[in-house]
């Protein structure tokens, strides 16, 4: 149940984050499993999403979806 209401809250801030003026975002490594992967932050107002890939860049900004959609 608890996954249901992340989920529903994580769509609702996305699509409020799509009608900010301005997005902040970032990515920076974390290991895990002993391996880089990737969290890729995306802010704005009172809200910050993270987002754990194993890519960084073109890939993980398209597989996550915020950035291109985002047209501020």
């Amino acid at each position: 149940m608890l996954h249901r209401a992340i989920e529903i809250w994580e769509k609702a801030a996305i699509e409020r984050l799509l009608t900010l003026p301005a997005l902040r975002v970032e990515e920076t490594s974390l290991r895990v499993d002993k391996k880089n992967q990737w969290i890729h932050v995306c802010s704005g107002g009172e809200i910050t999403l993270k987002f754990l890939h194993e890519k960084r860049g073109q890939e993980a900004m398209q597989a996550i979806g915020v950035i291109p959609r985002y047209g501020g």
